[in-house]
């Protein structure tokens, strides 16, 4: 008995523990706000997971029941493991990496989450008293959002930033669409308590939700807004048909502010007051049609992959490989490389095929039929089924985090719950007592239980503290690269990453002479045999191609440089930087008609880009055809003077003197606070031969920038002023 009770108090504190995750973030690992989430959430279950083993083994009533939504759910889980087993990259559709943590390794500990939750919380009643803890941690995390807000543009910014720049608030997320994501589930929870509560805690719970809903707003989250925007509908006309008399009224007239409001915002999302406002303008900006292009591009381009692939996918983190294959040259003004589709159905059919897609539509559909027939207060039921809708509708725009499958899989939780009912086989399994519980059971699964834990999260713990560390002693090349060496070693899941890392470090320090030249060679070295294992190990991902050819190029090996810049073209054909970042290399190894010729291959893939046509017109310049290339910079700029590197680079190679100067002094109106743009236009004058205009323009600049005295008296002497 005194094994089992401790076996309880165990599995309840890793449950009642998880709601803290958000507030978490350990600044001294990679990735911080990911991993030090992701890495406690695995070591919690897998403790509750060893705890509920001992109970389940002990006790029938601990032991799993079967409903249709754990079925499926339980389904979509071994389908996925058969189909990372045939991803392009099984080692990465299995693990992921530091930076999303996801994969099949996160996914089967969320189900496992949602096989304990089901069993103890359920066996033990304790549901309430869980959903009140997740509550309680989001005020914390609310409180943080709060603090966010107040201190934006103000002194108190640094101890409470915005983690990712901007305005958009995210708390201890380190992303404002994962902020909403949870508080959209916190939302609907604190509503469905607050009408089961009585008294202050009602209103407590009422107030909360009212400000996590104005949370939700100033994380300028659209998909969220329109998800839980829909999803309060559909409950208020859920709870219209199935209520009389004031219950009734109240929610006719919900669904009826919803429409006005819904419709008000349409009429006036051109206005001033819209436009004024950052976050209703971003929420505007759903009906901008450049907006909706974008997203419908990298949905054509995930229906492609699915295609190609119908079966069993591309594996998790698979639309990396997706985007690469099937890129299209709209996107070049987006970020360089997406590995998702953002759309969770999407996702999860380049993930899984049809099979994954269909499994997961259907686990939705059961949970929320589930609900819908169960009887459950009417509180519980319509607010869960809200919550699962909202979910469902911004899965249209989003993909999934830690927090967003661990609140979905807890809805769930209650949704199979509403509808379980015993296996026969589980029933019948005797229950272990006595002695053999204890001096052979019990130690059996706690060595089984710390095994796994620290296999699944020890060597990338240590990995991710080790970049940490690296990077804190960039100053020190004899222990970073000691550091980055320890990482390597660790054999941790995220090799990619610390390959990545390794590399940058080594470019890096490749150029700078004051690091000793065997600290260079063995940081390049290193990095070179590393990269070429994950060439190796994933041959069909261009973006490690690219990297690597970087580094082959900083390294000094030009043909190795082609050979992998060749092979990430031959992976991704119409992706303009590829044929720009060869073509910068060809130029400066002399070979300018070939960088002019991709260049212009780059130009031509879409020829709405004015960066783009930026490098097709340096190509025509530094090929003689100045005419040329003035001609296409007036079509697309309307003017020459074009505050780019690149180009007065290209200005100076073919002496056009009074064109270099004109693109400094638009680097000065772009950047006007920047003496570095005023060293420009000095060196450009020297080149023009215009002493007397850069002697100026030197004695000016030291004396609004009195800071830059020295570098100005090195640059003065460097150009004979």
């Amino acid at each position: 008995m005194a094994l089992k009770s401790m076996a309880q108090w165990v599995a309840w504190g890793a449950l009642f523990a998880i709601p803290f995750l958000p507030l978490v973030v350990f600044n001294d690992t990679f990735f911080p706000f990911i991993t030090s989430k992701g890495f406690l959430f695995r070591i919690l279950i897998g403790i509750a997971a060893g705890a509920w083993l001992l109970l389940a083994l002990s006790d029938k009533k601990y032991r799993p029941k079967f409903s249709w939504t754990l079925g499926l759910y339980a389904g979509l889980i071994a389908w996925m493991f058969i189909a990372n087993l045939f991803a392009v990259n099984a080692h990465k559709a299995f693990w992921s990496n530091f930076e999303r943590m996801d994969g099949w390794i996160t996914i089967v500990h969320v189900f496992v989450f949602f096989i304990v939750a089901t069993s103890v919380l359920s066996a033990d009643k304790l549901w309430k008293r869980w959903w009140m803890t997740v509550l309680g941690a989001s005020v914390l995390v609310a409180g943080h959002g709060v603090l966010q807000l107040l201190c934006a543009g103000n002194a108190c910014a640094q101890n409470f930033p915005i983690h990712q720049g901007g305005a958009r608030l995210d708390a201890n997320f380190g992303n404002a669409i994962y902020f909403a994501v949870y508080l959209m589930f916190t939302v609907f929870v604190a509503i469905w308590q607050a009408i089961e509560s009585k008294g202050w805690l009602r209103y407590s719970l009422i107030a909360l939700a009212v400000l996590q809903v104005i949370l939700i707003f100033f994380s300028a989250t659209r998909g969220v807004m329109l998800g839980l925007f829909a999803a309060a509908g559909l409950v208020a006309l859920l709870w219209a048909a199935s209520s009389k008399g004031n219950g009734r009224k109240v929610a006719v007239g919900v669904v009826a502010g919803l429409v006005l409001i819904a419709g008000g915002f349409f009429l006036a999302r051109d206005s001033a007051f819209v436009q004024n406002e950052p976050t209703l303008t971003r929420l505007a900006s759903v009906f901008n049609a450049s907006e909706l292009e974008v997203r419908s591009t990298l949905w054509g381009m995930a229906l492609k992959g699915a295609g190609e692939r119908p079966i069993t996918g591309w594996g998790q983190e698979g639309y990396n490989y997706v985007f690469n294959k099937y890129y299209h040259p709209s996107l070049y003004a987006q970020e360089p490389w997406f590995d998702r589709a953002h759309n969770m159905y999407l996702d999860w059919l380049i993930a899984g095929g049809f099979p994954a897609f269909l499994l997961f539509i259907g686990l939705l559909g059961s949970g929320l039929f589930a609900l819908y027939r169960s009887s459950v207060p009417k509180a519980q039921k319509l607010l869960l089924l809200g919550a699962l809708a909202a979910y469902a509708l911004q899965s249209v725009t989003a993909f999934d985090n830690l927090f967003s499958y661990l609140l979905l899989a807890a809805v769930l939780a209650m949704a199979h719950d509403a509808s379980a009912r015993p296996i026969k086989r589980f029933e019948e399994l005797a229950e272990i007592k006595g002695d053999t519980l204890g001096t052979v059971v019990a130690p059996v699964v706690l060595v089984a239980t710390i095994a796994v834990v620290w296999m699944v999260n020890a060597p990338g713990m240590q990995a991710a503290g080790d970049l940490i560390r690296a990077a804190q002693q960039a100053q020190n090349p004899t222990n970073a690269l000691a550091s980055y060496t320890q990482a390597v070693g660790r054999g941790s899941f995220a090799t990619q990453e610390i390959n990545e890392q390794l590399l940058a470090y080594a470019n890096t320090i490749g150029g700078q002479p004051t690091v000793p030249m065997d600290i260079r060679q063995a940081a390049f070295t290193l990095a070179l045999s590393e990269m070429q294992k994950e060439i190796q190990r994933a041959p069909n991902d261009a973006r490690t191609r690219l990297i690597y050819a970087g580094g082959l190029r900083s390294a000094g090996d030009f043909a190795g440089f082609i050979r992998e810049i060749d092979a990430a073209i031959a992976l991704s054909p119409k992706k303009q930087n590829l044929y720009i970042q060869k073509g910068i290399a060809l130029w400066q190894s002399g070979d300018k008609a070939g960088a002019a010729t991709l260049f212009q291959s780059a130009y031509e893939l879409d020829t709405s880009f004015k960066n783009t046509a930026t490098y097709a017109a340096v190509g025509r310049i530094i090929t003689g055809d100045t005419d040329g290339g003035r001609a296409l910079l007036m079509e697309k700029h309307g003017t020459t003077a074009i505050d780019d590197d690149v180009l007065r680079f290209a200005y100076f190679e073919a002496k056009m003197f009074s064109e270099l100067i004109e693109s400094a002094k638009a680097r000065i109106q772009n950047a006007p606070q920047d003496p570095q743009a005023r060293f420009i236009l000095v060196q450009a004058y020297m080149f023009a031969g215009r002493v007397a205009e850069a002697r100026t323009e030197l004695t000016e600049t030291v004396a609004a920038y009195p800071q830059v005295k020295d570098v100005a008296a090195q640059l003065a002497k460097q150009l004979g002023l």
